[in-house]
């Protein structure tokens, strides 16, 4: 579902989703894409409230992102790329696997070895710690 309102001069459209969840999380991102994520039966005058008292940080932050010059990079996803994942930059390496008895086209696989698995649950406290490692598992 797609809201907006004035604020001031400005106009602020975001999209809604629903998902089951006990809070409401508005999320900005570069350029100036505002998206709201509310629990299932929300009605759109809690979420325009809830919205409204945020829009001057809403505000603040696409500025914010307007002054970086963000530009989205293009991926050619090749062999020695290099990636931005938790602070640190690691390339990309492609390996053919013909051994494998299925493969599926839209999943990305990360071999990781013992240690380097503990230090991404570290990492990945809230992650790891809030159910998503079962979802991924499925």
């Amino acid at each position: 579902m797609k809201l907006e309102f004035q604020y001031g001069t400005t106009n602020i459209a975001f999209n809604v989703t629903f998902k089951d969840r006990k809070t409401m999380e508005i999320a900005v991102e570069p350029p100036d894409s505002v998206t709201v994520i509310a629990p299932i039966g929300t009605k759109e005058e809690q979420i325009l409230e809830k919205v409204k008292r945020k829009a001057r940080w809403i505000i603040e932050q696409i500025v914010s992102f307007r002054h970086m010059n963000y530009t989205a990079i293009e991926r050619e996803f090749v062999n020695g790329e290099s990636f931005m994942y938790l602070g640190r930059n690691y390339a990309l390496q492609i390996e053919v696997n013909s051994s494998a008895k299925s493969q599926k086209s839209d999943c990305l696989e990360v071999n990781l070895s013992l240690q380097q698995k503990i230090k991404m649950k570290k990492k990945l406290g809230r992650l790891w710690s809030s159910g998503t490692e079962r979802k991924l598992r499925k």
